[in-house]
């Protein structure tokens, strides 16, 4: 058990470390890799402020933890690695700092625009596999949303059918009785993607 104490571990490589029950309390955590090293999570405490350092940080942790085989805290970093993920794209198109100004300039701002939409969408959509709530939320939302689209845009089938070829469809059942329309071919192909 060491409390260390505005140390600055900038660039330090902890290779093969025991730091279980060590305290970090405003160090300097930059560039700092681990890797066959016991640490609690407090460590995160003295993360980088620098998301895109922050998520080089994370991630060596990450990476550390799944290889002792510590799933309680590689999930933790995981979820600091994204966050930090998500205002470092957030940051990139949208922040009025020099650093991000002077590095994303015209186009390159865009395109950290779209990454950041997809990463949200990605959240939102299964939360990046971290999340069954988050997907299972999502499947049931295309459920719906394509039972809606198939009882108002078909004319061939009646709610209940439509509820029932929407299901159909999404589980891959082979008795689908096939779309006379463009549209539910076009939907039932949608559904099969999932």
């Amino acid at each position: 058990d060491v409390i260390f104490v505005d140390c600055s571990f900038v660039g330090c490589k902890f290779i093969n470390t025991n730091l279980k029950g060590s305290s970090f309390t405003n160090c300097d955590m930059r560039y700092v890799l681990f890797e066959n090293t016991i640490v609690d999570d407090e460590i995160f405490l003295s993360a980088p402020r620098e998301h895109n350092i922050r998520i080089s940080f994370a991630r060596s942790l990450r990476v550390n933890y799944r290889s002792l085989g510590d799933i309680n805290h590689e999930n933790y970093a995981i979820r600091i690695e994204l966050d930090a993920i998500n205002q470092h794209l957030f940051n990139s198109w949208c922040s009025s700092e020099s650093y991000y100004r002077r590095k994303y300039k015209g186009f390159e701002r865009f395109k950290q625009f779209m990454k950041w939409v997809v990463h949200k969408f990605n959240d939102l959509m299964w939360g990046h596999g971290e999340s069954i709530q988050k997907a299972l939320v999502f499947v049931f939302l295309v459920l719906i949303c394509t039972f809606l689209l198939v009882s108002i845009f078909s004319e061939e089938y009646s709610p209940l059918q439509s509820l029932n070829f929407t299901l159909q469809a999404f589980i891959g059942y082979v008795g689908v009785s096939e779309p006379t329309s463009t549209f539910l071919e076009v939907v039932l192909i949608f559904l099969t993607l999932f």
